[in-house]
């Protein structure tokens, strides 16, 4: 066996963080891209910048990599039983001192989170499935304290909460510190 294939071996033996999320699209995702751009330029990337803005639903931070199509097929299965009642409102736009972003309600996200981790079951799967029992969707986080003021002038002059918005759900599993979407359905 070569070298390579040794590494290849490895690597599809490891264990990967797999994030069940919900992202918004529309108007109130452009005034998030907007606000994470103006904030990166007056004070810098903040940890909310390592990742595209989403709301996480439900996590298994060690999962086998063959358990990722068990997981799309929960994902299908739940969305075709739920299909046409996805209501999301993002109820505040919160800034906080360690903290900003948006506190978001929805029964249907969070019944779907629990469908999901309820069918994921997996022989592959060592952790449970974590589901979210509060929904909300970072703005900034990890900033430096003399950048608070700053951070929240900035999101609640770019971000309404009450703009409209789509709703995409997602499973994301991050490698490296980079997060990819490895499936993806238009929700609400």
């Amino acid at each position: 066996m070569a070298i390579t294939e040794v590494g290849r071996a490895r690597r599809a033996e490891r264990e990967v963080a797999l994030v069940l999320a919900a992202t918004p699209s529309g108007p109130l995702a452009h005034a998030i891209d907007a606000y994470r751009q103006a904030a990166a330029v007056r004070v810098g990337s903040n940890a909310a910048h390592r990742s595209p803005p989403h709301c996480p639903l439900a996590r298994s931070c060690c999962a086998h990599p063959s358990a990722v199509s068990a997981y799309r097929d929960a994902l299908a299965a739940t969305l075709t039983d739920r299909r046409g009642e996805c209501p999301v409102m993002v109820t505040t736009l919160i800034t906080d001192s360690a903290w900003h972003g948006l506190e978001i309600e929805s029964p249907f996200l969070l019944a779907f989170a629990a469908g999901v981790a309820e069918r994921a079951a997996s022989s592959t799967r060592r952790q449970h499935v974590t589901v979210q029992r509060h929904l909300r969707l970072a703005l900034a986080n990890g900033f430096e304290a003399s950048d608070h003021d700053a951070l929240s002038e900035l999101a609640h002059r770019i971000v309404d909460p009450t703009l409209p918005a789509g709703w995409d759900v997602g499973l994301w599993q991050r490698a490296n510190e980079t997060w990819g979407c490895l499936w993806q359905a238009r929700v609400g």
